[in-house]
Formats: C-alpha cells, structure tokens, sequence
C-alpha cells in the first residue's frame, strides 16, 4: 500500500513537472513571436516599414531579408541559453548589425525616418511598461 502510494506521488509530480515546462515553452514563442513564422513576421515587419519610407522593389526585398536575419539572430541568442551582460551585449551587437544593413539600402532620409519610427515606437514600449503593474480601479 505504501508503495503504491509513492509511486502514484512520484507520477503525479512527473506529470506536474512536464506540464509546467510545456507551458512555459508555449509562453514563451507567444509572447516573443505572436505565434508567426520568422518569415511572417519579416513580411509584415518589412511592409510597415515600405508603406512609410516608400521603398522601390529592390529596397522591399533587401529589408525583408535584412529583417528575416535579425529576428533569426535574435531567436538564435535567446534560444542559447546566454544569461544576463553577455546575452545584452550579443542582442546589442546584432541590432547594431542589423542597422548597419539598413543603412546600406536606404537614403540617409529614409534611414532618418526610420529612426524616428525606432524612437516613437521605444517610448509607446516604454508607456505599456509602466502601466503593466498598475491596477485600473
């Protein structure tokens, strides 16, 4: 009886364990992918970008590409299991890349407008940050 006990607990914590692991994995491509492909997300990425900057054909294709590499980059570093100033210091000089990319296919006015789009679009971020923790009441 005593045996039948524990083997039925060490089960049910197997169990808990892998259903654990299996949602933190799903959490985690959600939240860093919305649930898109790499190709998905360079596509809509790279038309936001066209629609703004009015970029001709062959600057449509080369930022699709160039934003394809980033995010494949970016999901390579997060995937390595590099923790803390390194994984820092590998996301910064793979963004650095990436706009070192970007600003051999755009003008410098679209490059411009582009980093105007990058610091809206850092402070909406860091307006969603603040509030997260807050309450409504």
């Amino acid at each position: 009886m005593k045996m039948t006990k524990i083997f039925l607990l060490i089960i049910l914590c197997f169990c808990y364990f892998i259903g654990f692991a299996q949602t933190e994995e799903t959490e985690d491509v959600i939240e860093n992918s919305g649930g898109k492909t790499v190709e998905e997300r360079a596509t809509n990425q790279s038309t936001k970008i066209a629609s703004k900057l009015n970029l001709n054909e062959d600057q449509k294709a080369k930022v699709k590409t160039a934003i394809a590499n980033r995010i494949t980059k970016m999901q390579a570093i997060k995937q390595s299991g590099v923790k803390g100033k390194e994984r820092g210091t590998q996301m910064r000089e793979a963004a650095q890349s990436f706009t070192t990319e970007m600003k051999t296919i755009l003008s410098p006015e679209q490059m411009s407008q582009l980093e105007e789009m990058r610091a809206k679009g850092k402070g909406k971020n860091k307006e969603k940050r603040k509030g997260k923790g807050k309450k409504e009441g």
